[in-house]
């Protein structure tokens, strides 16, 4: 299962940094609407975080993003004996959009951003964005799921306890 994580991670990243290099390739073209009224091209070089922030302060965002890379890392080798695909998936969509990233940020001093909604007040955004946001909408799930069955379990507990012999 590790080597499918590691994979897997590989392939954001590589996703990642392809979609930016043509982005940055065809900055220039004209061609902004991908689906008109919903999703279009739009190059922007972000030097902080969502809508910009922390853009005076790239090291102390470099630097946590650095550690909060490391820490998912330990996570995922910590826990690679539970072999869970909604944990395991999480953890690869945040560190290989983090490193896409990073990249960016080590390289270039920012993040190539490049897709826009047109239909709500949104940052632009990318492919490691996309991957981070889907990866917290699993976390989130696995928490959900983990909790219930703690609860499940926690009563089927109570309801063995207190069944007489």
């Amino acid at each position: 299962m590790m080597i499918f994580i590691v994979v897997f991670i590989l392939f954001i990243v590589l996703f990642d940094q392809t979609t930016k290099f043509f982005a940055l390739t065809l900055q220039t073209v004209d061609f902004q609407r991908f689906l008109p009224g919903i999703l279009r091209f739009r190059y922007h070089e972000n030097e902080g975080a969502a809508w910009g922030i922390l853009a005076d302060h790239r090291w102390v965002f470099m630097t946590v993003s650095v550690i909060a890379i490391l820490v998912m890392i330990a996570i995922l080798i910590q826990m690679r004996k539970e072999r869970d695909w909604l944990l395991f998936s999480s953890l690869a969509m945040f560190i290989g959009g983090g490193i896409g990233n990073m990249i960016d940020r080590i390289f270039r001093g920012y993040v190539i951003d490049f897709l826009e909604f047109e239909f709500i007040d949104f940052p632009i955004f990318n492919v490691a964005d996309s991957f981070v946001t889907i990866g917290a909408v699993f976390m989130v799930a696995y928490l959900v799921r983990e909790t219930v069955r703690e609860v499940k379990q926690k009563k089927a507990r109570k309801e063995n306890e207190s069944t007489p012999k």
